[in-house]
């Protein structure tokens, strides 16, 4: 996170040095945008980035990750509010006032294992050392569009950019559990890893199952938010009607509405004599209202102009 936050800064202090060169020379007629211009671009948020990269570097945080998402009170939480990737659409009032629009996504699969000892193993010799691995598949998806009204300031080739943009996010995703360790009549509650044991097992006994593990979870729909997002930052012309843009994003509130989540649970049926598997509603769903400074993001862009 800090190199992103080193690298980034770096290139606006390279952006801006080159550009006070730039400021002094004439600009070619037809070199910047016009009233009535269309620009198509993309950004990236190389923040949100580097988060999903470390997830897939270091299996601790992963786990960590994993069982912030899906913890108590079991709800999973999947909803991003500065996509990785935003594919942008802009139009120009005139020289100062843009209405511009983007929509964008991003997402991850986890395969997280463990290795557990081997309940099999260690019931025909108590000095085994024999394991099976654990693993929690959790894969998300989320994304996001926007739609509202920038300012430009300055006519030279760097501009200042501000904005203000409705933004809708959505997110979604599920967790599945598989185990070394069967239950089995002899085997009613084998062994599991920490994170299954101790972060992600909401079961209580029910009828003749006194015990029972996550098998999957998983929400009814879709995660929905709906908020304001503000950007402020720098736009620079390399080359006619094609700019580089960095700025910084920032949403001030949102509302979040989070649906019902399900569990689908394995455990021994004592009076059945068999494995049998039990959907449970964990969580009804809840609202939420972000607010506050900590919704703090980044923004690279490009955009291509034309008329």
């Amino acid at each position: 996170m800090k190199n992103i936050f080193k690298y980034s800064i770096l290139c606006i202090v390279l952006l801006l040095g080159q550009s006070v060169f730039a400021q002094q020379k004439p600009i070619p007629e037809g070199f910047l945008p016009e009233a009535g211009s269309t620009a198509i671009g993309f950004s990236i948020n190389p923040i949100a980035g580097v988060k999903v990269v470390n997830w897939f570097k270091n299996d601790a945080f992963v786990g960590n990750a994993i069982a912030a998402t899906g913890s108590l009170p079991y709800q999973m939480f999947m909803l991003a509010q500065e996509p990785m990737a935003s594919i942008r659409v802009k139009h120009k009032l005139n020289n100062v006032i843009a209405i511009r629009g983007s929509v964008g996504f991003s997402g991850g699969y986890f395969n997280y294992k463990e290795y557990v000892k081997d309940d099999k193993a260690l019931a025909t010799n108590p000095f085994a050392e024999d394991l099976v691995v654990d693993a929690v598949k959790f894969n998300l998806a989320s994304g996001g569009a926007s739609v509202g009204i920038e300012f430009t300031g300055g006519d030279r080739k760097l501009r200042f950019v501000g904005g203000v943009s409705l933004l809708y996010a959505f997110g979604g995703g599920k967790m599945k559990f598989d185990y070394g360790n069967q239950i089995t009549a002899m085997n009613q509650k084998p062994t599991c890893m920490p994170l299954i044991s101790d972060s992600l097992n909401a079961f209580q006994a029910v009828g003749d199952i006194a015990y029972g593990r996550p098998v999957e979870r998983y929400n009814i729909g879709l995660e929905h938010g709906i908020g304001l997002s503000c950007d402020l930052g720098l736009e620079w012309f390399i080359v006619p009607k094609v700019s580089l843009g960095a700025a910084v994003t920032f949403t001030p509130i949102m509302v979040v509405f989070q649906p019902k989540t399900y569990t689908i649970f394995e455990g021994y049926a004592s009076s059945r004599g068999q494995v049998v598997e039990y959907n449970k509603l964990v969580s009804p769903g809840s609202t939420y209202l972000l607010y506050g400074t900590e919704n703090l993001g980044m923004s690279l862009s490009l955009h291509y102009y034309f008329k």
